[in-house]
């Protein structure tokens, strides 16, 4: 028999195929099977997202707590560096907003001394990590202070130019940042 003969012998005798029903014992296994292969997606679904919701979870703790105890270790090692920062930090923002004002009328010196400044905070950032090493410590606190020292300078002696390119004194000098 070829596919279109059997196809005509299904069709032609369909209803001597379809005499008997499937018994009740056999669609009540169907569905418990159905209903555990559900409880079992289920479960795997739950427990992936579990999985994911720990990994989560203790990263964000294992971050908090290397934050925590950075911070901590940079304050109880670090009280003269936080003693002068704080006294330096407020005057070098005051001045950094006078220089501000000039921002208009000389952008090429802001902007020159805004890189310059920006360079010695990233040294300064630099330096804070070195700290912990007992050995440096003098002198990493040291250069910490004198590069805050330096920025105040630069910025006293920006401020100065120009104020003097402000007040109509052009001479002709070369200043060095």
């Amino acid at each position: 028999m070829n596919k279109d003969s059997l196809e005509k012998f299904i069709v032609e005798n369909k209803e001597e195929f379809n005499t008997e029903d499937a018994p009740l014992f056999l669609w009540d296994d169907i569905e418990l099977k159905l209903r555990q292969r559900k409880r079992k997606e289920l479960y795997r679904s739950l427990s992936v997202a579990a999985s994911v919701l720990i990994v989560f979870a203790s990263s964000i703790l294992f971050i908090q707590h290397k934050q925590v105890n950075t911070t901590e270790a940079d304050t109880i090692v670090n009280p003269e560096v936080m003693e002068a920062q704080t006294q330096f930090s407020s005057l070098i923002e005051l001045k950094k907003s006078e220089i501000n004002q000039y921002k208009n009328t000389q952008p090429e010196l802001v902007n020159e001394l805004n890189n310059q400044l920006t360079e010695l905070q990233k040294n300064y950032n630099l330096l804070i990590p070195q700290l912990k090493d007992e050995n440096k410590k003098e002198i990493i606190v040291q250069a910490l202070i004198e590069n805050l020292q330096m920025q105040l300078e630069i910025l006293n002696r920006s401020l100065e130019i120009v104020q003097n390119l402000k007040n109509g004194n052009h001479e002709k000098e070369t200043v060095q940042l």
